[in-house]
């Protein structure tokens, strides 16, 4: 798909990365994918191919074609100006719609997940004082992007986080930051948000890729093109119910990356205790620190009820045993609290305070 993109939004003079090319560029994109996501890696890299070799700079882009070279440096800007610039929200959805969208939200339309082989829209929310000077701010990444700012484009209901953000701030101004939410997937999200393969329901096991996707790509490219700050005691990861799950397992697999864990509603049915033995194999950063979640009313299953709030527990005190601090993880248990963006977006705002914490 993205090469797909490539062939149609990138050309310059009449130097294209189309098949009709002979080929000479075809084993090119992946690194011209990664300089454009990384643009302070200053790196060379040579391909071999059927016409020649191209050579990749920071500086300078050179194609070599039967020894005449052609200077296309301006190709990466014109990349960058595509599907992968981060508008307005109002440039990008549609105007019949009633939206419900607070603050300076930006939207990356469809930005590249290479260890996917797919893309995805990637919202940007900006603390109001972001644009007043040159203060850096920390970052939360955040799953189901369609549910976290808008009405119009949710499932059903929105969490109202721009909206918390902007109230909160007004007072409170240490707790503004950055948001990146990432849409699901649809019908693969069961699949990315889960490490593991869950046979009797046939989901799973795309979880390690997109966590992956999470430290290695997405947030190279957010620290580089924003005020952030970027070390893991800064960076906050968190969603619900499966997005709850793939966020701890991410900050398991990258502490040098997320240090910070939202984890509402919780959910672990799914994985065979695979989260548990996973904790129990780690070497688990003890600066982690975690808010958790259950509602007393997840479903409309007592037991289901009773055995989620038994995970929750149990994630807690494995935690605690591999060596993080009681005091660094808050447990809450939300009375009639249900498994719904409703229960989810009235806690953000107690577990943001919490997690911005030192």
């Amino acid at each position: 798909m993205f090469r797909q993109d490539l062939d149609v939004y990138c050309t310059y003079p009449s130097i294209s990365f189309s098949s009709t090319n002979n080929g000479y560029l075809n084993h090119g994109y992946f690194l011209l994918f990664s300089f454009f996501v990384f643009p302070n890696n200053c790196f060379n890299a040579y391909i071999n191919d059927t016409k020649g070799h191209c050579e990749f700079n920071y500086d300078v882009l050179i194609v070599v074609e039967r020894h005449v070279k052609f200077k296309i440096n301006a190709l990466l800007g014109e990349l960058c100006m595509i599907k992968n610039t981060a508008l307005s929200w109002r440039e990008v959805l549609s105007n019949d719609t009633m939206h419900t969208i607070t603050g300076d939200v930006r939207i990356i339309e469809a930005f590249p997940i290479p260890q996917l082989q797919t893309e995805r829209r990637v919202w940007i929310y900006l603390p109001r004082s972001y644009n007043e000077g040159a203060r850096r701010y920390p970052v939360l990444y955040m799953h189901d992007g369609q549910n976290v700012f808008d009405q119009a484009t949710s499932w059903g209901s929105e969490w109202g986080v721009d909206e918390t953000l902007e109230q909160m701030t007004i007072d409170e101004p240490e707790l503004e930051t950055i948001v990146v939410a990432i849409d699901n997937g649809g019908d693969q999200r069961n699949d990315e948000y889960n490490f593991t393969i869950n046979a009797e329901y046939g989901f799973g096991g795309k979880g390690d890729d997109y966590a992956t996707f999470l430290a290695e790509t997405l947030k190279p490219y957010i620290d580089s093109h924003y005020r952030t700050l970027p070390g893991p005691e800064h960076t906050m990861i968190g969603g619900s119910s499966f997005g709850a799950y793939i966020s701890l397992y991410t900050a398991i697999r990258y502490p040098a990356q997320f240090n910070r864990v939202s984890g509402i509603s919780f959910v672990m049915w799914q994985d065979n205790g695979a989260i548990i033995r996973l904790i129990q194999q780690s070497v688990i950063s003890p600066k982690l620190r975690l808010y958790l979640s259950i509602g007393e009313l997840e479903t409309d299953n007592p037991d289901f009820n009773r055995i989620a709030h038994e995970h929750v527990t149990l994630v807690r005190q494995t935690l605690i045993a591999a060596g993080v601090a009681d005091s660094r993880i808050r447990f809450d248990v939300i009375p009639d609290g249900t498994h719904h963006e409703s229960t989810w977006g009235s806690l953000f705002a107690e577990a943001h305070r919490w997690l911005i914490q030192p």
